[in-house]
Parts: structure tokens; C-alpha cells; sequence
């Protein structure tokens, strides 16, 4: 788990791109990044190292605020990430069998300063098929362009 990058900045600085490749090259397999309150992307590389050998890696640059009360753009949206792997213990190895992703989005009450994580595809689908939804047309609207957002830089890797 990496504390790092630079606040509100939606792609990772160089500095994290260095630490991420001296990171794999030293054994680290997966790593999980947090401090710019933002979501930044997700890579899941081949590394090739020293030896020669290769081996699989995951860096999700920064997962953003999981619960924030920020107001700032882009502070409000992470994600939860599932990871299904499998270890190769006799070569030391892992390979990423699955990757999933569920974006996440805090959502406070106008009315009251409650805080709600909001799952976000399941939100669009309960408002879109009237199934007991809680949000305004605005939220909805809200909500499907932070679902683009996440989906444009997770959909890549």
C-alpha cells in the first residue's frame, strides 16, 4: 500500500511511475496506491525482470476517497476491487485470474449531512427499473457520467 502521488491529480506523476517499476522488479506483485483523493488508473502488466524471467503485476495508482466529505470534483468516486488470483507456489508466482471492479460514488443527503455509499451501477439499474430508488433525475445524471469516468480508466487495462 502506497501513500503517494500528488493531491486532486487524476493521472500518476513520474515519481509513482519509478517507485511502481522498482516496486515489481523487487518482488512486489500487487500494489495499491492512496493519498490524491482521486481515482488515478490501474495497469496490470508483464514485468520483465533482471533474470530475465517474467511475472505479472497490478498497480491501481491511487483507489481515491473511499468515504469523503470533500467537495472538490472528482473526490466523491473510488472503487472496490476484487481480486481473484491464484499463487504458484512451487515457481513463486501469482497470475490475476480476475480483476473486478465496482464503483463507488459517496453520496450526501441534501437534507441531512449524512454520508450513503452508493454502489453505482446498482443505483442506475434500481432508478432505471423504478426498483426502490432513493435518487433524484439530477443524482442519476450525476452518477452516469462518474460511472464513464471510472469505466474510461479501468476499461483500458
Amino acid at each position: 500500500s502506497m501513500h503517494w502521488g500528488e493531491e486532486y491529480m487524476l493521472t500518476p506523476n513520474d515519481t509513482q511511475k519509478e517507485l511502481t517499476d522498482f516496486l515489481f522488479e523487487n518482488g512486489v506483485d500487487i500494489i495499491f496506491g492512496n493519498h490524491p483523493h482521486v481515482l488515478q488508473p490501474l495497469e496490470h502488466r508483464n514485468i520483465t525482470l533482471p533474470d530475465g524471467t517474467t511475472k505479472e503485476g497490478l498497480v491501481i495508482y491511487s483507489l481515491g476517497n473511499l468515504i469523503s466529505g470533500q467537495v472538490r470534483e472528482n473526490t466523491r468516486t473510488s472503487s472496490i476491487i476484487t481480486l481473484k488470483l491464484t499463487k504458484k507456489a512451487a515457481i513463486n508466482k501469482i497470475t490475476f485470474d480476475e480483476i473486478i471492479y465496482t464503483p463507488i460514488y459517496t453520496y450526501t443527503s441534501p437534507k441531512y449531512k449524512n454520508y450513503k455509499i452508493l454502489d453505482i451501477q446498482q443505483t442506475l439499474y434500481n432508478f432505471e427499473s423504478k426498483n426502490n430508488s432513493n435518487i433524484s433525475n439530477e443524482t442519476y445524471q450525476l452518477l452516469q457520467n462518474e460511472l464513464k469516468k471510472v469505466n474510461n480508466l479501468y476499461l483500458s487495462y
